[in-house]
């Protein structure tokens, strides 16, 4: 036969690597920001970080989304002191109280990434 069958999990990864290839050649938009410029560079470029080296959490069963997340929150804390909060991902809905001068919301590609930090 021509044709070989492919686990699911193959044919996902490859789906799932391809479409973050797109997004980390994105260039990120910032919708909303209440941060210095020094902090928004610095989530900007860890998200592009995060993005680009995310087959790393592949053998932890991690998808991209929780990834960044998982990355831009400790990097926020170990930088800015507890208590940082992120969501990633192409759905969803905040509404916020966040400590001023701490909260961004923005895109890469398709993918938003909302963080910020309480008291």
């Amino acid at each position: 036969s021509r044709f070989r069958q492919v686990p699911f999990e193959s044919l996902r990864h490859v789906l799932e690597t391809e479409v973050f290839i797109v997004i980390t050649m994105a260039k990120p938009v910032v919708k909303a920001s209440e941060m210095d410029p020094s902090m928004l560079e610095k989530v900007l470029n860890e998200t592009q970080y995060a993005l680009e080296n995310t087959t790393k959490y592949a053998l932890e069963n991690i998808t991209s989304e929780q990834a960044v997340a998982k990355h831009l929150k400790k990097q926020f804390e170990d930088a800015y002191d507890p208590t940082w909060h992120v969501l990633v991902g192409r759905h969803f809905s905040a509404f916020v109280t966040h400590e001023k001068s701490c909260y961004a919301y923005f895109y890469v590609g398709q993918m938003g990434v909302c963080i910020w930090k309480t008291p």
